[in-house]
């Protein structure tokens, strides 16, 4: 039985876990870069979040980035990146970690033995995809990513993602983030505009 929790719920979890008392977590992490642009463009989608979709974002990512309470014991994690670079290896440990026995078909990528298709910009695959282990950053500048990588240093190191080593200095991490207070997110002038179109207004 599995059971998609898509967004972060602890309620939803510690319920889960009273129903079904031997369930196991699995979280997927993934390159901060790549998570914000990516999690950015679904929340600013909904554009009632409006100004507040960027700091949303960074918001989610520091209350998500634990266990669930009282269930460290039961989780595990595994990189974004590494199941679409080296799937065979990451599902055979994790069919171990689950005492699943190792099959063909579980390195296919199915539901209910029809094959899952993604689609995206007119492109379409199934199963692993190398391409989406590359770094995403279509919403983010040159100033996002320095503010990101000072951020998030410590998630950057922890699942050895590149980041400049510069911002192993904590003295280099705060002045970093001070530019948030400088300047403007490349996430936030998209927002703005959003809003601003949303209600009606025009140049």
């Amino acid at each position: 039985m599995v059971f998609d929790q898509h967004w972060w719920n602890d309620e939803q979890a510690q319920r889960f876990a009273e129903d079904f008392p031997q369930a196991r977590f699995l979280h997927t992490v993934r390159d901060p870069i790549s998570s914000y642009d990516r999690m950015f463009e679904h929340t600013h989608a909904d554009w009632h979040w409006g100004e507040e979709a960027s700091w949303r974002v960074i918001r989610y990512f520091t209350k998500s980035d634990v266990p669930h309470p009282g269930m460290e014991s039961r989780t595990r994690a595994i990189r974004f990146e590494d199941l679409h670079t080296n799937t065979a290896e990451i599902i055979n440990r994790l069919a171990d970690w689950l005492g699943l026995p190792h099959q063909a078909s579980l390195l296919k990528s199915t539901f209910n033995g029809t094959p899952w298709v993604v689609e995206r910009a007119g492109t379409t695959w199934s199963g692993s995809r190398p391409e989406q282990a590359l770094r995403f950053s279509r919403n983010i500048s040159f100033t996002d990513k320095i503010i990101l990588f000072a951020m998030f240093y410590e998630n950057f190191v922890a699942w050895s993602y590149s980041c400049p080593k510069i911002f192993g200095n904590a003295l280099v991490r705060g002045l970093t983030c001070l530019l948030i207070f400088l300047i403007p997110m490349k996430t936030e002038a998209i927002s703005a505009c959003a809003v601003v179109k949303a209600q009606g207004f025009r140049p």
